[in-house]
């Protein structure tokens, strides 16, 4: 089996969504959307695979 290492930035950024889903006014669902975010100057990271 392949294995993969790549080591995480030291600081990562996330953009948080939250919507509703349905229609305005009324009781449904909340839901909530976390993604990282990438910087225009970040470089690439080395990895590995073994």
């Amino acid at each position: 089996m392949d294995r993969g290492h790549v080591a995480p930035p030291s600081k990562v950024e996330f953009e948080v969504k939250a919507e509703h889903e349905c229609p305005e006014g009324c009781d449904g669902e909340l839901s909530i959307g976390v993604e990282p975010e990438s910087s225009e100057s970040a470089t690439e990271t080395e990895g590995s695979i073994e």
